[in-house]
């Protein structure tokens, strides 16, 4: 037997600790191809339910996600990403199957990521998505602040666009900032703001639906100064 036929032999017996699953091979790209894939999201979002400051992040660096791409960082950024929201909310469930569990948390984040970058890919944030993981936590919210507010922004123009083209409709544009959130498949509380200036009320649901807070205004992105040697 030649040592190619070994190795095609060899390479298809499994190894002790190997997952009994489809190990997901796209965890790591910011592209696409099947977009039936974003219908799995209501399901799995009932399985990893998310605080309303793991989802504000996720809308906020879906803002990244271009920059990425020009810069051919793709690993790196989603990386950064998952290391960032395991960090900060990290994951009760602990057994076994930690490592698969996780890997299927990847999964969903990386979509929900990519569903929100489908009404947020005409932003432009001011800085590059490393600064904005390395802002203090003050800055870091005003930036986070910042990218939701224009998000917002980007839907009510969008709506009005729609209703403008529309000649048969009757009623008028609401500019209540919430008119289209069905576009990015969040919810209003999903655009709030991070742990620091989120204040509950206890009244959250273990079913995914959000829950009561209420948020500062979001503040002028025009008082952050990055410079080379802040650090």
């Amino acid at each position: 037997m030649s040592r190619a036929n070994n190795g095609a032999v060899l390479g298809s017996f499994g190894r002790i600790g190997d997952p009994q699953f489809p190990w997901p091979h796209d965890l790591y790209s910011l592209e696409i191809t099947d977009r039936s894939k974003f219908e799995e999201l209501e399901r799995m979002g009932r399985r990893f339910v998310m605080k309303p400051s793991e989802r504000a992040f996720v809308v906020a660096m879906s803002c990244f996600v271009n920059q990425a791409k020009r810069e051919r960082r793709e690993e790196a950024f989603l990386g950064q990403f998952y290391g960032r929201v395991f960090a900060k909310w990290p994951e009760p469930y602990m057994g076994e199957k930690f490592h698969i569990y996780q890997a299927e948390r990847r999964t969903y984040l990386r979509l929900r990521l990519l569903k929100c970058h489908d009404t947020a890919h005409r932003i432009e944030p001011p800085c590059d998505w490393e600064v904005f993981l390395a802002l203090p936590d003050l800055e870091h919210r005003i930036m986070l602040d910042y990218l939701i507010e224009k998000g917002r922004e980007d839907m009510r123009e969008l709506g009005n666009r729609i209703m403008a083209r529309d000649a048969t409709a009757s009623a008028p544009v609401v500019d209540n900032g919430n008119e289209f959130s069905d576009l990015t498949g969040l919810d209003d509380e999903s655009m709030e703001g991070t742990d620091d200036d989120i204040t509950e009320d206890g009244s959250g649901s273990e079913d995914g639906r959000s829950d009561i807070v209420s948020i500062s205004r979001p503040r002028s992105p025009s008082v952050i100064v990055i410079s080379d040697d802040e650090n």
